[in-house]
């Protein structure tokens, strides 16, 4: 139950008890690099032993790439490894999944990421849909067929 709540945290980060908790605990980042801090409450300790469940069973599914990056967070569609396995290119090593789509953020630069990457994450990228329209990058439940729940 403790992991279904902290899921809620991540899925509906506009609901008032998401809104309470980051406002008190976690204001510059995000539920999942959040620290226990000085005083934690007993709810929020834990919440913060389900991180590792989290961590272990969800990645990211593109949308316009801005919140994901490249080199730190799992997003490839290979379920051995989903994350990318090229060194980090200089300059780019904070860098997000937008910064490898054309200008108009509907493709990818197939030119960028094949000079960019090796051979196995280049075609794993190129292999990633790009959703029509503006849509949010999304944090999905590796487990389940939606990708909604644990």
């Amino acid at each position: 139950m403790l992991t279904k709540q902290a899921w809620r945290l991540i899925n509906n980060p506009s609901s008032l008890a998401a809104t309470i908790m980051k406002a008190k605990y976690y204001p510059n980042s995000n539920f999942v690099e959040a620290r226990k801090g000085g005083n934690p409450s007993f709810v929020w300790s834990s919440l913060l032993e389900t991180k590792g469940i989290i961590q272990r069973n969800t990645q990211w599914r593109i949308g316009n790439g801005l919140s994901v990056r490249i080199w730190h967070d799992k997003w490839l569609p290979d379920a051995a490894n989903p994350m990318v396995t090229t060194p980090p290119f200089p300059h780019l090593h904070n860098a997000t999944v937008n910064s490898l789509m054309n200008n108009q953020g509907t493709d990818w630069d197939v030119e960028v990421v094949r000079d960019i990457f090796n051979t196995r994450d280049a075609q794993l990228i190129l292999s990633v849909p790009i959703p029509q329209g503006n849509r949010y990058d999304k944090v999905i439940w590796n487990k389940d067929e939606k990708g909604s729940s644990p």
